[in-house]
């Protein structure tokens, strides 16, 4: 029956995958015969977010379980063949059983990514909010590993990774919530309204976050220097005012995040 499988999650036939584990559930899900691959790996390498999602579901399943030498399933979606198969990277990350810095030959998926300059994963990776282990070096060939993934894009002159991967080792939460906004899985309206309101305060009376959609129309209305000049007050009251006004350090940063961009 594992052959059988196999070849479902192979073709993506999702049908077939459903079919076989409810008729035999202790089918052996991780089977990897010699010079093959698991099911999983399968379904990631061939894209069949679907199929991935229900072995996922699977209690048998070993989530990196790969052939030695092999990439796992993980490290095979960080590099799809085309950039919509993302969603099953974000998949595979929601997943708190991968190991997303497993070292494979030497090598992690973050290293991988810095030598490919593949910016949108690691971008991702940064984003997922997972434990991500920036030193962890690798190497080019079969030598033993001798560079971090910053060092090792800067050498193949990768420069915007190069860039995100130094920010991020700097300010590892500020560069997160930034590249979580440029994804778009920031809820800004509730940030937007507070720096709005706080700044302008005394110019229109907002009691309460019921009021929220009549104020913004309100503003959206102002002639565009004005409007400028309402951004450029914000930052300067988030910079030098929230922090009586708000315990939470955090607030200032994301304020004059969302009012810059």
């Amino acid at each position: 029956m594992e052959p059988l499988l196999r070849e479902a999650a192979r073709q993506g036939d999702l049908l077939a995958v459903n079919e076989i584990l409810a008729h035999h559930p202790d089918v052996n899900v991780n089977y990897c015969p010699e010079w093959l691959f698991s099911p999983l790996q399968y379904a990631v390498r061939g894209g069949h977010y679907d199929v991935v999602r229900v072995l996922l579901e699977h209690p048998g399943i070993d989530v990196n379980h790969c052939r030695k030498g092999e990439w796992p399933p993980f490290m095979t979606s960080c590099f799809p063949s085309r950039e919509d198969q993302l969603d099953i990277m974000e998949l595979l990350l929601a997943d708190k059983r991968v190991d997303i810095n497993y070292n494979c030959c030497g090598s992690s998926a973050l290293w991988k990514a810095a030598v490919m300059g593949q910016l949108e994963t690691i971008r991702r990776l940064i984003a997922s909010g997972r434990t991500l282990d920036c030193e962890l070096k690798g190497s080019i060939g079969r030598g033993p590993p001798t560079t971090t993934p910053l060092q090792i894009a800067t050498e193949q002159g990768h420069a915007k990774v190069a860039e995100l991967l130094r920010n991020f080792r700097s300010h590892p939460t500020l560069t997160r919530f930034s590249v979580r906004f440029d994804l778009g899985r920031v809820d800004v309206a509730p940030l937007l309204f507070a720096a709005i309101v706080f700044v302008c305060d005394g110019f229109f009376s907002v009691r309460s976050l019921n009021e929220s959609g009549r104020f913004l129309h309100l503003a959206q209305k102002l002639p565009i220097e004005l409007q400028m000049t309402l951004c450029h007050r914000a930052i300067g009251s988030a910079a030098c005012i929230i922090p009586s006004r708000d315990s939470n350090p955090a607030f200032k940063i994301l304020v004059i995040l969302l009012l810059c961009e």
